[in-house]
């Protein structure tokens, strides 16, 4: 939890002549979790962030993501704040006591069957994982335009297991698959 408290105090100190901040207004972020016979679906806010960009490519930058925004758009409207509930309680991301994920961005490169790559470290319920997902980038005016449409992340290995005793939660678990899906599509300016 200090470390992403630091993070968000210190983003603005890491600000150089390259970097550009994250257009909170023009940004989204989205998540898909697969279950047996569909998924659930929704939106997750950015809180704040910056990318280092030298003229061709991103090779640094953090995301600081609000994990209380979780919205899910695929039910029902009286619905959806149960679902909600649940996916911030601590079966989830407990966002009681881990209110943030962080993306730190350690590097990029060119693969040749997935193009341009990302490489960092994810940090979800104060556990740090190295992550990477492919990304597209373009340079328009005076704004980078950067989205990733599917980055993959195992919930196991953030502790995010369904914590129901017996029979019900063992269900549950097996119902949910062992990966979820974030996908984001970001406006940067200096």
């Amino acid at each position: 939890m200090l470390s992403i408290i630091a993070a968000i105090l210190l983003l603005p100190s890491f600000k150089q002549d390259d970097s550009y901040q994250i257009d909170l207004k023009k940004s989204n972020m989205t998540w898909r979790m697969p279950i047996t016979g569909g998924e659930h679906f929704g939106t997750i806010g950015i809180k704040s962030g910056y990318l280092v960009y030298n003229g061709n490519t991103v090779t640094a930058g953090t995301f600081i993501i609000d994990l209380n925004s979780i919205k899910d758009l695929d039910l029902e409207k009286e619905k959806q704040p149960k679902i909600e509930a649940h996916i911030k309680s601590p079966d989830f991301f407990e966002t009681a006591t881990y209110p943030f994920a962080t993306f730190v961005i350690e590097g990029t490169a060119t693969n040749p069957k997935k193009g341009l790559m990302a490489y960092g470290k994810l940090t979800i319920k104060n556990i740090t994982h190295p992550i990477a997902f492919p990304f597209s980038l373009k340079k328009f005016d005076d704004a980078v335009y950067v989205v990733a449409d599917k980055v993959e992340v195992s919930r196991k290995a953030y502790g995010i297991t369904i914590k129901g005793k017996g029979i019900k939660g063992h269900l549950e678990e097996m119902v949910i698959d062992d990966a979820f899906n974030v996908g984001f599509s970001v406006v940067l300016r200096p």
